[in-house]
């Protein structure tokens, strides 16, 4: 049965309203929305007006005169539209409703043809490995009917590599910790984003990962006098030790990340932070705009080792100064969804922009950088972020990859 073209001769009464001629005492429920010309039974064209002459009440025989159609009568107290609500029935399958013809029991709902539609609710479920829907007719069922999984009702949980960008779904009841590698480039360390050093030490600049027995010590290159040093925070301004001069985030990024791409004036970077690897461009010392990582790596099918390859010998520049184009082009993208996330968490707009900024890939520090804020107040806005998130009962889970998390919302 081709359920998309409905039942051919019954129509869904949620809005039908039960009509009484006042010409001949006729009550009925229409079959369309748009008022009746004429009453079914006495062809008036008046039938909605009410009349001063006496009407007989269909259940008690008392005449009286009635001024609207819901005016009990005075001797048995009922209405002449009573009995009408009976009418309308609802299929517990399928929860279709429409007007029955006649005061028997229809044998099958018209749009399902179930002939249990007045049984008792069913409870539908749905498998989230498979997709298979059916009715529960007790008690939820160990397995799926159709691919006997059983966790078929935990949804999966979707990840991304943070070395080739791929992006999958893991098995329901597993943690991040019990997946041993990436399935697509077969990485172990899928989790943990490429953390990036300038090493001079070989006698020429190369870019080389940090590995964890290399401590967190953060290097920092002054940008006026070119002084190395290494320092132990990950945040705020500190003094250069040679020339005195204040070295803010942007030098604390520059010598953690690896430069893609320069020129005219802006600078393409890469650098993680957050537990994220994320591209940034730069003009000057204020972001312009930023990437998660993964989503460009999987658009470009490679992997962070081939970036740092690629960096190092000089290659693939082209790839880049398109990425910095198409980012600049894009730079202002963010501000399309501040005024839907003003409305759907009550933000104001300022955090509503603060908030559109981070689903860029855009660290609180950057933010506050490109929006000339203090970090303490960047900070502040993404408190009052969360309590919107709790007042609107949304579930903030970090560790799970969305490819767009404003669909959710």
């Amino acid at each position: 049965m081709n359920v998309s073209s409905g039942p051919p001769k019954e129509t869904c009464a949620s809005d039908m309203q039960p009509r009484f001629c006042y010409r001949c005492g006729y009550a009925w429920i229409p079959r369309s929305e748009q008022m009746p010309k004429r009453c079914p039974r006495c062809h008036s064209s008046r039938w909605d007006v009410p009349e001063r002459k006496t009407r007989t009440c269909k259940f008690c025989g008392f005449g009286f005169h009635m001024k609207s159609m819901d005016d009990p009568c005075p001797k048995c107290g009922r209405r002449q539209t009573e009995g009408l609500d009976d009418r309308f029935l609802r299929c517990n399958c399928c929860d279709y409703e429409w007007i029955r013809r006649s005061p028997s029991r229809p044998k099958k709902c018209p749009l399902c043809r179930s002939e249990e539609w007045d049984s008792s609710r069913r409870v539908r479920q749905v498998c989230q490995m498979c997709g298979h829907i059916w009715v529960c007719r007790g008690r939820p069922p160990v397995r799926c009917p159709r691919c006997r999984s059983s966790v078929w009702n935990m949804p999966p949980k979707a990840v991304r590599c943070q070395r080739c960008g791929h992006a999958w779904k893991m098995r329901a009841r597993r943690s991040e910790d019990a997946v041993s590698s990436c399935p697509s480039c077969g990485s172990r360390r899928w989790n943990v984003p490429m953390s990036i050093s300038l090493d001079m030490d070989s006698g020429r600049a190369r870019y080389r990962e940090i590995l964890p027995r290399d401590g967190h010590r953060t290097l920092i290159i002054c940008r006026g006098c070119g002084n190395r040093w290494y320092g132990g925070g990950t945040g705020g301004d500190v003094p250069c030790p040679s020339c005195g001069r204040v070295c803010g985030l942007h030098d604390r990024i520059q010598s953690t990340s690896m430069i893609l791409w320069s020129g005219d004036g802006r600078e393409l970077s890469y650098v993680s932070e957050n537990g994220n690897g994320c591209i940034y461009l730069w003009e000057g010392d204020v972001p312009v705009a930023a990437r998660y990582s993964g989503e460009v790596l999987s658009e470009a099918g490679i992997t962070m080792d081939d970036v740092l390859e690629a960096v190092n010998s000089g290659s693939d520049t082209k790839r880049w100064k398109d990425l910095a184009d198409e980012m600049y082009a894009g730079r202002d993208g963010y501000l399309a969804n501040v005024d839907y996330l003003m409305k759907r968490l009550l933000l104001d707009r300022g955090d509503a922009t603060v908030l559109s900024l981070h689903f860029t890939g855009m660290g609180p520090e950057a933010i506050s950088r490109k929006l000339g804020l203090e970090e303490d107040e960047v900070s502040r806005a993404f408190d009052r972020i969360m309590k919107a998130y709790s007042d609107s009962d949304i579930l903030v889970d970090d560790t799970v990859f969305t490819i767009d998390p404003m669909k959710f919302y």
